[in-house]
């Protein structure tokens, strides 16, 4: 199913009109936002039977006659009931008849200045807490959220932004990401990031992999943004990755140094590499049989909890039962931190702390982090947009051979009477270039290096060698 939001700058004229049916009909649009129709209200209903004909739709004008959005839906593939509508949104909840799932969907147009813009704000975080389904928030905001949307025009001024970020932060809503064209609204002098989408946390439980398209304009100023709502792609093996809860574990360290003192044959490097392929399956292993299922783990702690809390109903039970409910507490705060800790190395998420006990937004961080690494469509030099996996493939593969190049066939001489005519090092310099690195140089890099930083190809962090220390000189 495909949504679509569009600032189409007026819809009085007769060929936008026509190109706008073509549009909703080429691309398979199934819900469409219009913003900035500028049509007056006894029009709205021919119009909207004229472009997009057997749909349904809801609008909204306000008392001074001024409507901003339409919003319309074909009645064959989905339903979407209104919730509620003001000047600058109009929110529903989207029933999708294929899947039968249910998300409630925001369309927005804001208003120009940033003391309109406030009720707005007010209004999607009062929203925002009342909400526990997937939710799509997608439009004009008339509003950058970072320094980077606004490509060309006077820098992007931090009382612009505030607003939404705050919103954004408050409401723990994700950005989703973009492909296509880098701005969506331009006059020819300044070009600008502000049409987006946003997500909640539940949305990106259901669908991970989502991306909105910027598409090209046509008669608007402004660029159609286009997400197509799908299920979810089976997801591949995947790879190893060093989780910084297993540093914990009393049998760690033993675990790294018996794997260390093993006998390799081979080049030095070519032994570490051996060693450190052959810990991943070690620590795969205590993996599997420590820490799995910690969700699991943390409904049966808490049952278990709840079992003993049942059975102290007077003062003899409490006696009875307080150092058991003690550990069992114990137990169960050392599930969460283990939780917790693994949800924001996975997301990255570092403006939070541990202890948030916000496992859910760590969740829908990591996913929306998997979302924006997924190539799922490019746009080649001739402006077509590709989707398929075969397609995105081939294109990648062509784009390299030909940025690359042929193979030489000859390499011309480097004349080191041309090069010394130059500035060059003198002698001290070069020796200092090619010191051995000493030991607390290697230390004092890794030490700088932050613990939840991406680990590297072999699946280990900084984190892994800072807890095994001396142990890697063994290797």
């Amino acid at each position: 199913m495909r949504v679509v939001t569009w600032n189409v700058r007026g819809l009085n004229n007769g060929q936008k009109q026509n190109d706008l049916k073509k549009f909703i009909v080429d691309n398979k649009v199934d819900i469409i936002a219009v913003l900035e129709h500028r049509v007056a209200q006894q029009k709205a209903t021919p119009i909207i039977k004229k472009v997009a004909r057997g749909w349904e739709s809801v609008y909204y004008y306000s008392p001074n006659r001024k409507g901003r959005i339409w919003l319309m839906w074909d009645p064959r593939y989905c339903e979407f009931s209104v919730l509620q509508m003001k000047e600058q949104y109009v929110h529903g909840q989207v029933r999708i008849y294929a899947t039968n799932k249910n998300f409630l969907l925001t369309a927005v147009y804001g208003l120009h200045t940033i003391v309109d813009r406030k009720p707005l704000w007010d209004d999607l975080l009062t929203l925002a807490q009342q909400i526990t389904i997937p939710w799509l928030i997608m439009g004009d905001f008339n509003a950058v959220l970072e320094i980077e949307d606004r490509l060309v025009g006077s820098p992007v001024q931090a009382n612009e932004m505030v607003d939404f970020s705050n919103f954004v932060q408050s409401a723990s809503m994700l950005d989703l990401k973009v492909v296509g064209r880098e701005y969506t609204w331009t006059n020819n002098h300044v070009f600008s990031r502000i049409d987006r989408g946003l997500v909640n946390a539940s949305w990106v439980q259901m669908w991970d992999a989502l991306e909105i398209i910027v598409m090209a304009p046509e008669f608007s100023d402004h660029s159609p943004l286009s997400l197509t709502v799908e299920e979810r792609q089976t997801m591949r093996a995947k790879p190893f990755k060093f989780f910084n809860c297993l540093a914990t574990h009393p049998d760690f360290r033993s675990s790294v140094q018996r794997n260390c003192q093993q006998i390799c044959n081979g080049r030095p490097m070519e032994k570490v590499w051996k060693k450190m392929h052959r810990l991943k399956h070690v620590l795969k292993k205590l993996n599997n049989t420590e820490f799995k299922g910690v969700d699991e783990r943390i409904a049966l702690t808490k049952q278990k909890l709840q079992d003993i809390q049942a059975q102290m109903i007077g003062p003899n039970d409490h006696q009875l039962y307080f150092e058991e409910q003690q550990r069992v507490k114990i137990e169960l705060e050392k599930w969460y931190q283990i939780q917790e800790s693994a949800m924001k190395q996975k997301a990255r998420v570092n403006w939070l702390k541990l202890g948030d006990s916000n496992t859910t937004y760590f969740h829908a961080c990591l996913r929306n982090r998997m979302a924006q690494n997924h190539i799922r469509s490019l746009t080649t030099n001739d402006g077509r947009l590709i989707q398929t996996d075969a397609q995105v493939q081939e294109e990648v593969v062509g784009f390299y051979k030909q940025s690359l190049g042929t193979a030489a066939s000859h390499l011309p001489i480097v004349r080191t009477e041309v090069m010394q005519q130059g500035r060059v090092l003198s002698r001290d310099q070069q020796l200092i270039l090619v010191e051995n690195v000493t030991i607390p140089e290697i230390v004092e890099a890794v030490m700088d290096i932050e613990d939840n930083k991406a680990p590297g190809s072999d699946g280990y962090n900084a984190f892994f060698y800072k807890k095994i220390g001396t142990l890697l000189e063994r290797m």
